[in-house]
């Protein structure tokens, strides 16, 4: 009964599996993919429509209040009684016989409401409004930073796999080479050129090599998983054409400029402003504030919405709120302090930004040095081991002199793909930290 459940079990979640093949995207592709499709991008595309909302209520203050209402009324209270009957349009001579105020008969009253309200002054209301716009435009300039960060993320994955796959193809190359020189031991061997030990080395060294290609395709797998992740896709995604972007190196300056106007710099920048504008704000609840009212009014003793009488009031009016136990101050207080933090994390970040520009400029000259190294270190560890193939086929050389030769160009041609990439990278990270990935990339 177990293996048949077993068996139901399997045969249930099988079609959840997938093997399909990985999908295919070039660098441009991957990147509006992922700025459609970003998980944490759309929680800020939210978040936006909530400031928008936000500064939508702040402005109703200003905005003309209309509001109706309908009540039924029955009664025999002699101050209500005599008040609808008035309001009624019915009152007549004999209501004023005392024995009708005291002990007036019970009546009905509907009485229909329109009510306008409109606010005239209120320092209050106004500093909302400019502090729900500004924080508006700071949740964009969020928003435009996450972006960087996600087309940043995008060319990182990107390149990330693309050097998986050539640590993959280089893996593949000293597998090739490996079982080339396994075969010249053996043919060296049957002719006396060599010893046997030299036989059983190249078959370790093909073995070392299998073992090496199979991680390399490992690790190619889960950088295209993990690329796929970026882009918020759950299956592998492999890059497809050259990588090419029209990033050129630039003086320091431009960078250090341009990082002025990075966007998360500015949203602090407008959040210090908020922050500002939050102690006038609270400053603000010692000033009175001015409004109209008119209401028009409809009373009828047996119809709803009926106007036997009907009457309307205008009235303006002043609110000052003179003592509040001191909640004003302690709320200036706060304010203040609050100001204070944002103004020491703008600072904060200021520096930072200056450090990351400058850090990431040098790492771009470092990783451009690097690469002519590295291009350098191939062309001459390839003619190394082809002379040294050369001399062991002519009895010249030892085969462990072939096998070091060999490890020595596996690994220089593994760094050199690593250097390309950091290269490349680093032109990447240093716009990224400047606050013009987007702009460099023609990206809206």
């Amino acid at each position: 009964m177990r293996f048949i459940f077993f068996i139901l079990l399997f045969i249930f979640l099988t079609p959840q599996i997938s093997f399909s093949e990985p999908i295919s995207l070039d660098l441009n592709e991957a990147i509006q993919y992922a700025l459609v499709n970003n998980h944490e991008l759309k929680f800020l595309s939210e978040s936006i429509i909530s400031k928008e909302a936000d500064l939508g209520i702040a402005r109703s203050s200003y905005l003309p209040k209309l509001s109706f209402s309908e009540t039924y009324l029955r009664t025999n209270n002699p101050t209500y009684a005599f008040m609808a009957k008035l309001n009624e349009g019915r009152f007549t001579q004999n209501d004023f016989e005392i024995n009708s105020l005291n002990n007036p008969s019970s009546i009905n009253d509907y009485q229909t409401t329109f009510t306008v309200d409109q606010l005239i002054f209120s320092k209050k209301a106004l500093l909302a409004i400019d502090m729900a716009k500004k924080e508006l435009q700071a949740q964009k300039l969020s928003y435009k930073r996450k972006k960087e960060e996600v087309v940043y993320n995008v060319i990182k994955s990107y390149l990330e796999v693309q050097t998986a796959k050539e640590y993959l193809n280089v893996a593949q190359k000293a597998l090739d080479d490996a079982l080339e020189h396994e075969k010249i031991a053996k043919i060296n061997y049957k002719v006396g050129l060599s010893v046997y030990s030299d036989v059983l080395r190249a078959e370790t060294s093909v073995l070392a090599a299998k073992e090496r290609l199979v991680s390399a395709r490992k690790n190619f797998e889960i950088s295209q998983r993990t690329f796929g992740l970026v882009l918020g896709i759950k299956e592998n995604v492999i890059p497809s054409g050259n990588f090419d972007l029209p990033i050129k190196l630039q003086n320091e300056d431009y960078y250090k400029n341009a990082s002025l106007n990075r966007a998360d710099l500015r949203a602090i920048e407008l959040r210090n402003k908020i922050a500002k504008k939050n102690i006038e704000l609270t400053t603000s609840g010692y000033l009175p504030y001015i409004g109209l009212s008119f209401t028009y009014q409809m009373n009828d003793h047996s119809n709803i919405f009926g106007s036997e009488g009907s009457s309307y009031q205008f009235l303006t009016y002043l609110s000052w709120n003179i003592f509040d136990g001191a909640k004003r101050e302690n709320e200036i207080k706060k304010a203040k302090a609050e100001q204070k933090m944002v103004e020491e994390n703008l600072k904060a970040l200021e520096d930072a930004i200056s450090l990351e520009v400058y850090s990431s400029y040098l790492g771009v000259k470092e990783a451009k040095e690097n690469l002519e190294l590295a291009k350098g270190a191939l062309a001459s560890a390839e003619e190394d081991t082809k002379i040294i193939l050369h001399r062991y086929q002519n009895a010249l050389s030892p085969f462990i002199d072939l096998l070091d030769a060999q490890t020595n160009l596996d690994n220089i041609r593994a760094n050199l793909v690593d250097k390309e990439n950091k290269y490349f990278m680093s032109l990447v990270d240093l716009d990224y930290k400047s606050g013009i990935l987007l702009s460099e990339l023609g990206i809206k």
